[in-house]
């Protein structure tokens, strides 16, 4: 409780910013850099099917067309995925988060049990150390 006091009164703690990064920004990109790959090969499938005489110009311009559109739509997708990581991702330096603050008073108020207390503590603590040597605790909390 002291910890959260600290850190909702801005007055002590120190912070560490870390760059948070989505655990799944890079399967996101992984598969859009597949989803390319595949696009690929399907142009080089309709290219033979027009050069073997299988479709008419009119079918391979359709497909092709079609083609550049889904192409066209991951490469945005890609494009927001790399922008995506920087993006919101820096808090404001002078004040604590405004979650901090609420999980605070919620621990204030006798009226609330204890369950929805622990949920909410475990909303903005990412992790607790003790020190046995130095009879310390460490609060980590995400900070977004």
């Amino acid at each position: 409780m002291e910890s959260l006091k600290l850190i909702a009164d801005a007055s002590q703690g120190e912070y560490l910013r870390i760059k948070a990064t989505a655990p799944d920004c890079d399967k996101k990109r992984a598969e859009v850099r597949s989803a390319l790959h595949r696009l690929e090969i399907k142009e080089q499938r309709i290219r033979e099917a027009y050069e073997s005489g299988i479709d008419t110009l009119e079918e391979f311009k359709k497909n092709k067309l079609r083609l550049q559109k889904e192409q066209e739509h991951l490469q945005n997708e890609a494009h927001k995925l790399a922008e995506e990581p920087e993006a919101g991702n820096t808090p404001k330096e002078e004040q604590p988060p405004e979650r901090i603050r609420n999980v605070c008073d919620l621990f204030r108020s006798p009226g609330i049990n204890m369950e929805v207390k622990g949920n909410a503590i475990r909303r903005v603590l990412q992790k607790a150390v003790y020190n046995s040597q130095t009879k310390t605790m460490e609060f980590y909390y995400y900070i977004q």
